[in-house]
């Protein structure tokens, strides 16, 4: 060694001597000063460090959302042979507009009984009702209804609506009766 590195040298190991470190002696087992850096020299100790924070920085990324994610093109998709694609169906075809809700279920033609008044509905075996029911002064339907019945069309609206329709401008939403199993008011 050079004189600077020994007054170098031993100006450190009279301060380490004076004010002791809290990470041990400054100097290796040769009694050679030691870099700060000293552990990268280690490789096993090297290795293990950046398995480690290569785990802590992998576990903090957030996950990937829709708009992150890689969309296919149109090259990298598989192309369907004809034996393969399912036949449609109505309802798995694509609706003429976007804004069009989804269709619950057929509308169908329906003859609503209105004799006592409008209160129920049965739409594929579940049974629905109008909370109030319409009716006229004398428990009759409405003015302006047919009676004993209004023809038209019932077509469901939610999963618990159902709505009756006819060519004169009605409508009437009604709602699911759970767990009914008959009409709620038999009218004679």
């Amino acid at each position: 060694m050079n004189v600077a590195a020994d007054r170098g040298t031993e100006a450190v190991r009279a301060a380490s001597k004076r004010k002791p470190s809290s990470f041990g002696p400054l100097f290796d087992a040769d009694g050679e000063p030691m870099n700060a850096f000293a552990w990268m020299r280690m490789p096993a100790a090297s290795a293990v460090l950046v398995a480690c924070l290569a785990l802590l920085l992998g576990a903090c990324d957030p996950a990937p959302t829709p708009s992150s994610l890689p969309s296919p093109t149109p090259s990298s998709l598989p192309s369907p042979t004809p034996s393969s694609l399912p036949s449609p169906t109505p309802s798995s075809l694509p609706s003429s507009s976007a804004t069009e809700p989804k269709q619950l279920g057929p509308a169908v033609p329906y003859d609503l009984y209105t004799h006592c008044g409008i209160s129920e509905a049965r739409y594929e075996g579940r049974y629905y009702e109008l909370v109030p029911p319409l009716t006229d002064a004398g428990g009759n339907p409405p003015a302006g209804w047919g009676n004993p019945s209004q023809p038209g069309t019932l077509t469901p609206v939610s999963e618990t609506e159902v709505a009756f329709t006819d060519g004169i401008g009605h409508r009437v939403t009604f709602t699911l009766r759970p767990g009914a199993t008959g009409w709620k008011r038999i009218c004679a």
